[in-house]
């Protein structure tokens, strides 16, 4: 899966269509950890050339410990191909993952960088 959102950039321009995906999965299996890096380009045709990644448009995850353990038990009891496998499963613990804070003090909440995205089938080519 892959993500279409709205992202504005270091340079202030809103990018109404961008679209994310994972370029870089590290598996460290001795340490238990994976990390993986989403990048954001302007749209889908910009993807598909490796083109026009958006100033400031990468976040970045490191699942470990038991995170990472369940991570490889649902990859494990997958019968889909491997790689669309873990690639769909990354996109489920990013979805999870609360890393972006909303509002300050007692009232400040967490979530998802992902929350108001939208996930799509890729089309990369």
């Amino acid at each position: 899966m892959s993500f279409i959102k709205g992202f504005t950039d270091t340079t202030g321009t809103l990018h109404a269509e961008s679209y994310w995906y994972p370029t870089k999965i590290l598996i460290d299996y001795k340490n238990l950890n994976c990390s993986v890096s989403f990048e954001g380009f302007k749209d889908i045709t910009a993807a598909n050339t490796n083109k026009d990644t958006l100033s400031g448009a990468k976040v970045d995850y490191i699942f470990s410990g038991t995170t990472f353990l369940q991570l490889l038990g649902r990859l494990a009891a997958s019968t889909q191909n491997p790689l669309s496998s873990l690639v769909s499963l990354l996109d489920t613990l990013a979805l999870e993952t609360k890393n972006i804070q909303v509002g300050e003090g007692e009232t400040a909440t967490f979530v998802s960088f992902f929350e108001t995205a939208t996930q799509v089938v890729p089309t990369l080519t």
